[in-house]
C-alpha cells in the first residue's frame, strides 16, 4: 500500500471521527417524562418508547445491529439485503421474527412509520442509501467508515450536517461503556500530558469467504477488493485511531503507514499486515498495528 492511499485513509478517519463526536448517541420516539422529586410522590421514569427501525445490509455488522436493536426494545420492522437466498433469509429472520424482509431499501424509506435505519452494507455502497434515507426524513446510523473515498465521505458528512434528522457514524468505541468511563477519567487531567500511544488489532483470519458461485463470492469478499475496501487501516484502524483523537481531543496532522501481504499469497492485493503512525499536535505519535496472520496480543488501545 502506498503513501497516498494511507494519507487518504487517514483523512477518512479524521472526517468520520469529527462528524461522530458531535452527534447524539441514541434517539427515542418520545421524551421521557420529567422526574418527580417530591419524596411523598416519587415515581419511576417510564421505560423509553420503542423506535421504529430497519436494518439495511445483513452481513456480520448488520446481524449484530438487528440483535442489538432487539435488546433495546426496538427490534427492526424491516431487514434488507440484495441477496435473498432462502437459507440466508431464514437465518436473518430468526434474529427479528416480526421483521419483513425486502431486497430494495427504498421500500423501507417509503414507509412513513419507520423512524431510523441502520446502514450496514459494504462501505462503498453507503453513499446513496444514506443520502436517500436522510432525504426521506429518517434518522441514520451508518457503519464506519462513511465511504471508501474522501469525496463521497464529504458528501455524506455535509448531508448529515444539513439534515433535520440525525446521522451517526458507527464509531464502535464511542458507544462502549468502558471507553466512555475511561474518557471521563482522562479528561480530569490527572494522568498528565500524553506523550505517545499505541493500539493493536491482531486476528487470525483470511478475510476471505467461500461461496459456490463466483458472483456471490466476489460480493462477500469486497474487503479484498482495493476498488471497494480501505483495508485494515481504514476498515479497522479508523476505530482505534478515533479513540486516540477522542482522548487527545485533537485530530492527526499527518499519517504515515506501511503494509504488505505476509501470510495470504492467494492473489489478493489488500495488505494482511499493516503499521500506521498518526502524528498529533505537540509531536505526540500514535501507532496502530494490525495483522490477519496472528491473534497474538489481540486488540487494545494505550496512551502513555
Amino acid at each position: 500500500m502506498n503513501r497516498r492511499d494511507f494519507l487518504r485513509d487517514g483523512s477518512l478517519i479524521g472526517l468520520t471521527g469529527a462528524l461522530g463526536a458531535g452527534l447524539v448517541e441514541s434517539l427515542r420516539a418520545e421524551p421521557l417524562a420529567p422526574q418527580v422529586t417530591d419524596a411523598k410522590n416519587t415515581k419511576k421514569e417510564p421505560p423509553p418508547a420503542p423506535v421504529a427501525t430497519a436494518v439495511i445490509g445483513l452481513g456480520t455488522q448488520g446481524r449484530e445491529a438487528v440483535s442489538a436493536l432487539a435488546r433495546q426494545n426496538s427490534a427492526p420492522r424491516y431487514i434488507c439485503d440484495t441477496y435473498d437466498g432462502k437459507i440466508f433469509v431464514k437465518k436473518s429472520q430468526t434474529l427479528a421474527p416480526a421483521a419483513a424482509f425486502v431486497k430494495d431499501y427504498r421500500a423501507i424509506l417509503d414507509d412513513k412509520s419507520i423512524q431510523a435505519v441502520v446502514v450496514a452494507t459494504p462501505t462503498h455502497l453507503h453513499k446513496q442509501i444514506v443520502l436517500d434515507a436522510l432525504q426521506a426524513g429518517k434518522h441514520v446510523y451508518c457503519e464506519a467508515p462513511l465511504s471508501n473515498t474522501m469525496e463521497e465521505a464529504r458528501v455524506i458528512a455535509m448531508a448529515g450536517i444539513n439534515a433535520k434528522t440525525i446521522l451517526m457514524p458507527g464509531l464502535h468505541w464511542r458507544s462502549n461503556g468502558q471507553h466512555k468511563h475511561i474518557h471521563k477519567f482522562v479528561k480530569t487531567g490527572v494522568l498528565g500530558r500524553a506523550i505517545s500511544g499505541r493500539s493493536n488489532w491482531n486476528k487470525r483470519s483470511s478475510w476471505r469467504a467461500n461461496w459456490p458461485t463466483p458472483e456471490r463470492e466476489a460480493e462477500l469478499n469486497w474487503r479484498l477488493n482495493p476498488n471497494f475496501s480501505l483495508g485494515l487501516a481504514g476498515e479497522v484502524g479508523m476505530h482505534e485511531i478515533d479513540v486516540a483523537s477522542w482522548y487527545l481531543n485533537g485530530m492527526p496532522i499527518s499519517v504515515t503507514g506501511w503494509g504488505g501481504i505476509l501470510e495470504y499469497a492467494d492473489g489478493r492485493t489488500i495488505a494482511d499486515t499493516v503499521q500506521v503512525i498518526a502524528e498529533y499536535p505537540n509531536s505526540v505519535r500514535y501507532t496502530f498495528e494490525a495483522s490477519l496472520s496472528s491473534t497474538y496480543e489481540g486488540s487494545y488501545e494505550m496512551l502513555i
